[in-house]
């Protein structure tokens, strides 16, 4: 899952204003612009998905990454990829009849005959028995992180945020740029 933002008529724009000389150092304003942005994007992308879900931040972040533009490639992206969270990462806990974790909007949501074990590997997670027989079981899993991501609010939210950044960084980056090579003065 990937969020993309499109700011070619903005750059074009400058690039009419911009003398000749001036021109070879948009690629770069441009590419620094995008990945500041994306990394604010990824920054507001973290703290929402984890408050939705009731996780960490780290684990958020594993799976929220950036492909970076550059100034042969300007394109930058917020990409989301990874598996379902297992139950455990949810502040799981055993109880009687079953295990409960923490669900969408911080309630706790409840399994029955679910229960939590650690593996010979180390692996503490929560499991359900397929059957009435001892085996086979499997592990209970959660959201994932892709799913969460492009759902209308966060999408709503890091668009937002993107839009109202970018003109910031790319205006400051420019105006840095022309008087580091000597056209501000």
């Amino acid at each position: 899952m990937t969020m993309q933002l499109n700011v070619r008529m903005e750059v074009e724009a400058v690039r009419k204003m911009l003398k000749e000389s001036q021109r070879k150092i948009l690629p770069k304003v441009v590419g620094y612009a995008l990945n500041e942005t994306a990394r604010t994007v990824q920054k507001i992308g973290i703290k929402l998905i984890a408050d939705d879900i009731g996780i960490k931040q780290k684990l958020v972040r594993q799976q929220l990454k950036i492909r970076r533009a550059t100034w042969r490639n300007l394109s930058g992206s917020v990409e989301a990829n990874g598996r379902r969270l297992p139950v455990s990462a949810l502040k799981a806990r055993a109880g009687f009849g079953g295990v409960t974790y923490q669900g969408k909007g911080g309630g706790r949501r409840k399994v029955p005959g679910g229960f939590m074990a650690t593996m010979s590997n180390g692996h503490t997670g929560a499991f359900k028995r397929q059957f009435k027989n001892r085996l086979p079981i499997y592990e209970l899993h959660g959201p994932s992180i892709p799913h969460v991501f492009v759902q209308r609010r966060m999408d709503k939210a890091m668009r937002e945020t993107a839009q109202h950044r970018w003109p910031v960084v790319f205006q400051r980056e420019l105006k840095y740029r022309l008087n580091q090579a000597g056209y501000g003065r």
